[in-house]
């Protein structure tokens, strides 16, 4: 085997001229070592004879890490691993309000699922990619059914007029059913499982 570096010393004296530092992809260089030996080879030692030394290596390791947006919970804790070794999926997945859980992936809102077959061979961010989950809405005279639709959690819209329904009405606001507080313009739509109605507040009839 062609040695990676030679050092010519005097008999009786160290060496004084430190090897050059092998490089490989997927270790790190840690010292220099006796053939049989596993303990650092003190270049200072008196040689005695012809010397072959020996590279010690460290595996590289690599940080995989997981990134779950704003005010999710169940997050995954980074994972150590070594080169070329394999990222574990989370048995866990991260939960988000108004959000269900769909993949990883490498960039954010990216289609394309991560695949946990891949040889790591640099620290690697997954970042959680969800779906939006809908919302019923639905709009109420009384007991009377004006309209309803399925919207995106989070979404804004704005409150209806009806004013083709409710000939010679006016609607000053909307009244959410589960809480009674009053609304107009619009209206955000945090995530409820049982969706949001709301009632017409009816002040004039036109006549």
């Amino acid at each position: 085997t062609t040695p990676y570096d030679e050092k010519i010393v005097l008999e009786g004296s160290g060496i004084t001229e430190a090897p050059k530092e092998p490089t490989d992809d997927g270790r790190i260089f840690e010292y220099w070592k006796l053939v049989d030996g596993e303990s650092k080879y003190d270049l200072n030692t008196p040689v005695k004879s012809d010397l072959t030394l020996v590279a010690s290596w460290k595996i590289k390791e690599f940080t995989v890490s997981f990134i779950c947006g704003d005010g999710a919970e169940n997050v995954p804790p980074a994972q150590t691993v070594e080169f070329e070794g394999k990222a574990t999926e989370p048995a866990i997945k991260p939960t988000r309000t108004g959000y269900e859980f769909s993949h990883w992936a490498v960039s954010e809102n990216s289609e394309d699922a991560y695949n946990f077959n891949t040889a790591i061979t640099k620290n690697v961010k997954l970042y959680a990619v969800y779906e939006t989950l809908k919302i019923s809405v639905s709009f109420y005279d009384g007991e009377k059914l004006l309209s309803s639709g399925v919207f995106n959690c989070n979404e804004s819209i704005n409150f209806p007029t009806f004013n083709d329904v409710l000939a010679g009405c006016t609607i000053e606001k909307w009244i959410k059913a589960d809480d009674k507080t009053e609304h107009t313009g619009s209206f955000n739509l945090p995530y409820k499982e049982d969706g949001y109605r709301f009632n017409a507040y009816i002040t004039t009839k036109l006549l």
